[in-house]
């Protein structure tokens, strides 16, 4: 347990770093752009805003959750600073619940709105059960410079009008806004309709439809939704988009087969590049719209389907064969954590063997009591995807209990003649994968029987584990993740090019430590033995011992002289 003096020094350190930015910012430092305010002193919110309003460098600010539990007032007085700034870009207020209190506070916000034509970006993640939206309103009616939106509302229940007040205050932004964000709210009424002509009409590239918003002040989400005749005028504003690239629906449970119908219809016509479907409660029927579209669709790129357990293999089955046609553009396809067993595994696996597109793929299947519906006897099936020549995955991931040692040895199999595969992502937390297993991936990796064998194994390939997505800078932590062997040489892939890997390689298993192997060189032919030597003797320990090995010196003046 921390005690008193740990938690009052590292006060004292958090008071220094603040102390520093506020230093760096008042001084208009111009290395100094991003700032991300957690918590100041009461007494040091209206010199931060002063500071903020002053400076001519500063790009992006964000006002963090921590900033919550200072009372209103003071946010009140760092606005009225604020207002003067003129450089700022992005502009991001998380979970701060107070400040709708104040309309002075929101005042001063809507003239640095007006007055900073530099800003572009707007984030708000707000808990406005005491209000708000009024002064929302207003002010995003004030201006017209934004070029993304983002409003995620973290409210049990959100009054539909206020919200869609909201959304029909972007219209006079829609001519130059790029990427829309809106999440746990209500599209219905006023506000799906400025939404869909605004579809119609925009040069919007990215929507992002989030019906769930994380809840600040306890577990779970607080989830909004859309209902059939909110989601029919979506889907006719979408057949007449053609600027839309991005396109996501979050948790839209409230919508009928039929509706999906009607969307996936406007989608195949229009130019969408990447489609995103989350824990929207897709199911077979749904699958078979989707698949039709998907023939028709020449511009999708990414496709994501998480979180969709109601769709069995039959509809997996389905959705899969729009992978088989000649001219799709798929590239990147994530079915994570779905039911999805061995019929489905087979089924894509069939497909991606008629596929030369898809680079990206992930299968995070779902665990329904213990029960992992794909067996390894499925995995081992689809290493032939990893065999087949013509495959274009750079990525998989594969994140399943059922991976065990038969798995890895059939992956690493596949993978002694594919040099594509960049990242092989296994869930290593949820496997049976023995000393054995790894051992067949350390053969692949590099392969020690002969130096030959070592220069022919996979110098492209690295791994993670699905434990290090929560720290995304664990990323490829490998000896957290791998045992010490394997890391290194994951290490030495990362961090090279293919030849320089292959060198290092060759060099530590077949030149160092206590025996050295030298008899290849005097086996190889003398016009090749040179370029040998040059290319090893890049290191310096190397180098050093050729310069001790008299027996090899000797034996090229032999062959020299017998050359002449």
């Amino acid at each position: 347990m921390r005690n008193v003096k740990d938690v009052d020094y590292d006060i004292r350190v958090r008071r220094r770093a603040d102390d520093e930015e506020l230093r760096k910012i008042e001084t208009n430092d111009p290395t100094f752009t991003t700032m991300t305010i957690d918590y100041y002193g009461e007494d040091d919110w209206e010199e931060l805003g002063t500071a903020i309003g002053r400076n001519t460098h500063l790009e992006e600010v964000i006002l963090n959750s921590g900033m919550r539990y200072i009372p209103a007032i003071y946010f009140r007085e760092f606005t009225r600073g604020l207002a003067f700034n003129r450089s700022i870009r992005t502009f991001c207020i998380t979970s701060y619940e107070n400040s709708p209190r104040f309309p002075e506070a929101w005042e001063h916000l809507t003239r640095f709105f007006i007055d900073n034509e530099a800003l572009e970006s707007l984030e708000l993640n707000l808990r406005w059960s005491v209000g708000g939206y009024d002064e929302l309103v207003t002010a995003l009616q004030s201006f017209a410079s934004l070029k993304e939106f983002k409003l995620s509302i973290d409210e049990p229940r959100n009054d539909d009008a206020r919200v869609d007040n909201v959304i029909h205050a972007l219209i006079g932004h829609h001519t130059g806004l790029r990427k829309l964000t809106i999440a746990g709210f209500q599209l219905v009424g006023r506000g799906c309709a400025a939404l869909c002509a605004a579809l119609a009409t925009s040069s919007l590239s990215e929507l992002h439809l989030q019906f769930d918003a994380l809840n600040f002040n306890g577990p779970g989400a607080f989830f909004g939704h859309i209902n059939d005749t909110g989601a029919r005028e979506f889907a006719n504003g979408l057949a007449r988009n053609t600027a839309l690239k991005v396109l996501e629906i979050n948790s839209a449970r409230n919508i009928c087969e039929i509706t999906w119908q009607s969307i996936f219809t406007a989608f195949s016509t229009c130019r969408i590049e990447s489609l995103i479907l989350h824990s929207s409660e897709l199911n077979d029927a749904t699958m078979q719209p989707l698949t039709h579209a998907l023939r028709r669709n020449t511009t999708l790129k990414n496709l994501s389907l998480r979180d969709n357990w109601r769709v069995t293999d039959t509809g997996w089955a389905s959705l899969l064969t729009a992978l088989r046609r000649p001219n799709s553009v798929l590239e990147k396809l994530d079915m994570s954590d779905n039911c999805i067993g061995d019929i489905g595994i087979n089924a894509l696996t069939n497909a991606l063997l008629d596929n030369s597109i898809l680079k990206e793929l992930s299968v995070d299947e779902a665990e329904t009591d213990g029960n992992h519906y794909v067996t390894s006897t499925g995995w081992m099936n689809f290493s032939s995807v990893l065999r087949n020549p013509t495959s274009a995955l750079e990525v998989l991931n594969v994140w399943s209990g059922s991976i065990n040692d038969e798995v890895m040895h059939s992956f690493a199999d596949a993978l002694a003649n594919n040099n594509k595969l960049r990242e092989l992502n296994v869930g290593k937390e949820y496997t049976d994968i023995t000393p054995d297993g790894y051992a067949a991936m350390t053969n692949l990796l590099c392969n020690k029987s002969s130096i030959l064998n070592t220069f022919n194994s996979n110098h492209t390939l690295e791994m993670r584990s699905h434990e290090s997505d929560e720290h995304e800078s664990d990323r490829f932590n490998d000896k957290r993740l791998w045992p010490n062997d394997i890391s290194s040489l994951l290490k030495i892939n990362r961090e090279n090019s293919v030849s320089q890997a292959a060198r290092l390689k060759i060099i530590n298993t077949h030149f160092s430590g206590s025996e050295i192997i030298m008899h290849p060189f005097m086996e190889m032919n003398l016009s090749v033995r040179p370029y040998a030597i040059a290319w090893m003797a890049k290191d310096e320990r190397v180098y050093e011992l050729l310069r001790a090995m008299p027996s090899l010196l000797e034996q090229f003046e032999d062959d020299v002289i017998r050359s002449k």
